[in-house]
């Protein structure tokens, strides 16, 4: 059964700012320098609403069942990613601890 072109779709919407994000994370990674750290969460900012309207686009969108485990597997990188953002914009201004930030960034790993 071919997928849907609603769910094609739905991928495509959210693949795009998903992988953008890791890139900016992995840029992030590589240049972060703890006083830096607000300005590096400001660049990160934007791409939570950028990686939330699509991902919730996706939750609701209906899958066939032959490509839920794919559904799935999106759903949870997405999820992690806003969750590795919210981490490190809350360390980036709230935490006076250096290895908070880097707390908040071994998240990439799992995902």
């Amino acid at each position: 059964m071919p997928t849907p072109a609603a769910v094609m779709d739905a991928i495509e919407r959210l693949l795009l700012p998903l992988l953008d994000t890791l890139e900016r994370m992995v840029w992030v990674q590589r240049y972060l320098h703890p006083p830096a750290a607000e300005r590096l969460a400001e660049v990160l900012a934007p791409q939570t609403e950028a990686v939330a309207a699509p991902l919730s686009t996706l939750e609701q969108a209906p899958w066939p069942d032959d490509v839920a485990f794919m559904r799935e597997r999106l759903l949870a990188v997405g999820r992690q990613t806003l969750e590795m953002l919210a981490a490190f914009a809350t360390a980036a201004r709230e935490s006076k601890d250096p290895f908070d930030l880097y707390r908040a960034l071994r998240r990439f790993a799992r995902v």
